[in-house]
């Protein structure tokens, strides 16, 4: 993090029976890390935990904040909405001042059985009396999902794509927050969790990054880094492999 600018902090896999099995140990030194490497870099460094369905949910990430004592704001925990039981913990965890990322991709409907649907887990961390700056909200994009028969079983597998982020903050805005707030789940709250002051707003010396809607809530155009690369919905930017197919 210290010689790598993008390089924001450290990613592991906790309560998840395809990962590495990390000791507590492991955990904390991570941990430390992270956070030695943030205050050398002037940035504000996570680990970052993705959390499995195993029954212990949030209990390793919950024991490296009781024995290391670092601010439990820079342990995040995703894909805090798989599962009834790991929700609960999150609730708990964020009201304690942790940091909870929700996975707008993680639906009943779409493979995931038991999972809280982003938006109503946003209801719900909102009425327990969780600060809005403590949820943030991601898609998955370029994750590998269970493809669901027409009896729930798992039939395959898809790739996840950005849509998902989109669709929550329409369906956020149904239930009464508004634009400003939906959006803030997947820009400025991130920004601000990370330390990317230049990210996640407009104002003078931000980056010029910006999504524009129309009124039904659909891409209008999309300008990044002050370029112009979506337009009435249509990308006129493409990448080297995008596009191009023959006729």
């Amino acid at each position: 993090m210290a010689f790598v600018d993008r390089i924001v902090g450290i990613k592991v896999a906790v309560s998840e029976p395809l990962a590495p099995a990390y000791s507590l140990d492991d955990l904390c030194r991570l941990a430390h890390a992270a956070c030695t490497g943030g205050r050398l870099a002037g940035k504000g460094a996570v680990l970052h935990a993705h959390i499995g369905d195993q029954p212990e949910g949030l209990t390793p990430l919950l024991e490296v904040q009781r024995r290391t004592g670092i601010p439990a704001s820079r342990l995040v925990a995703t894909h805090a909405n798989r599962n009834p039981h790991l929700w609960q913990q999150a609730l708990e965890y964020a009201r304690a001042g942790g940091s909870i990322d929700l996975t707008g991709m993680e639906r009943p409907e779409v493979g995931y059985p038991h999972a809280i649907p982003p938006a109503k887990a946003i209801r719900e961390a909102l009425a327990a009396g969780v600060p809005l700056a403590r949820i943030t909200l991601s898609s998955d994009s370029g994750a590998a999902y269970p493809r669901p028969d027409a009896a729930g079983r798992a039939a395959g597998q898809y790739m996840a794509g950005p849509e998902s982020l989109l669709q929550t903050m329409r369906e956020v805005v149904r239930g009464g927050l508004t634009w400003g707030q939906a959006v803030a789940f997947a820009t400025r709250h991130v920004a601000d969790l990370l330390g990317l002051h230049r990210k996640g707003r407009i104002g003078e010396g931000a980056d010029a990054d910006l999504v524009l809607l129309t009124g039904g809530g659909d891409v209008d155009r999309v300008v990044a880094g002050g370029r112009l690369l979506v337009e009435g919905g249509k990308p006129i930017v493409r990448g080297p492999f995008e596009g191009h197919h023959p006729a």
